[in-house]
């Protein structure tokens, strides 16, 4: 039986901004492998990911901004490629964002996993403009139309047998040779609702193992006595994605002493998202805006 494995990736991080992802993962009970791509982290940083036992893999950015392609696209191929060599030593994988990621449980401990799984957020396609305008140049106008309905899945927790992430990543890498044709996201939607990743399944907001935060709103969450965020069935949330986005999980989930310089960034995150969303919906300026437009991982 091998073990199992988390990968993400970090670039221009300090540590505060890792240690609740790290600390948390730690505490869940989790033990198996976190490997993490790093590029421009602070010797500090690096020290204090090494003391928490975490695997880095070093890689060089620069590289991929002179290709023409964004990092948060060219992620999925540094993970199949460092998965080709190594995947005989894992039974199961999850993929995720590490700045706003916290782990309230082992997030390998759920019993209704498929093979592969994706989580959806509260928005429709239709709903959200980036989204639909990203699942469309993923795609195709006609297909937009026809899952337009369907809730958004977010690219940044994904999870499976190795065997599933192996396919989903391959998938996933087909486009990453031409510039500007893979949007993360966009794309992750296309392949799910078009069927492209047979036996995959889809989990909802406080259904499943992974809450996705971006629209929830506090009023919504639960909580049992040990202050866990629970789903409807008053089961323990595994993982929380977007956590930063209320404040009191924001709160708990630092240490005091990185709380504010957390809220500094998720304010800035926030105010930053909510000018470029304003400026996409714009009927003049929002057709130029979108026709530029090039990294829709800034929003996340």
């Amino acid at each position: 039986m091998g073990k199992n494995l988390v990968i993400s990736l970090a670039t221009n991080y300090s540590y505060y901004l890792l240690d609740p992802f790290v600390r948390s993962l730690d505490d869940s009970g989790f033990d198996g492998d976190f490997v993490l791509f790093y590029d421009n982290l602070s010797g500090r940083t690096l020290r204090k990911l090494r003391e928490r036992g975490v695997i880095l893999k070093k890689f060089d950015s620069e590289g991929f901004k002179k290709k023409g392609l964004h990092i948060m696209h060219y992620r999925f191929m540094m993970y199949y490629e460092f998965l080709k060599k190594s995947f005989k030593k894992y039974d199961n994988i999850l993929i995720a964002d590490v700045r706003d990621v916290f782990f309230q449980k082992d997030p390998f401990v759920y019993e209704n996993y498929g093979p592969l799984n994706l989580f959806a957020e509260e928005l429709t396609l239709e709903e959200c403009s980036i989204n639909s305008h990203i699942f469309e140049l993923s795609s195709s106008a006609k297909e937009l139309k026809k899952y337009s309905k369907e809730n958004i899945l977010c690219a940044g927790t994904t999870i499976g047998t190795t065997k599933g992430i192996m396919d989903y990543l391959k998938k996933m890498t087909l486009k990453l040779n031409i510039k500007d044709i893979l949007f993360d996201q966009g794309y992750h939607n296309y392949l799910f609702y078009a069927g492209k990743l047979p036996g995959a399944k889809k989990f909802h907001n406080l259904k499943g193992p992974v809450l996705t935060l971006a629209e929830m709103g506090s009023k919504n969450l639960k909580y049992n006595n040990k202050r866990q965020v629970i789903n409807l069935d008053g089961s323990v949330v595994n993982i929380l994605h977007q956590y930063d986005r209320d404040l009191g999980l924001l709160y708990r989930s630092n240490k005091f002493g990185y709380f504010l310089l957390s809220l500094s960034r998720s304010l800035k995150i926030k105010i930053r998202r909510g000018i470029k969303i304003s400026l996409f919906r714009l009927p003049l300026l929002g057709r130029y805006f979108r026709k530029k437009y090039y990294d829709p991982t800034r929003f996340k």
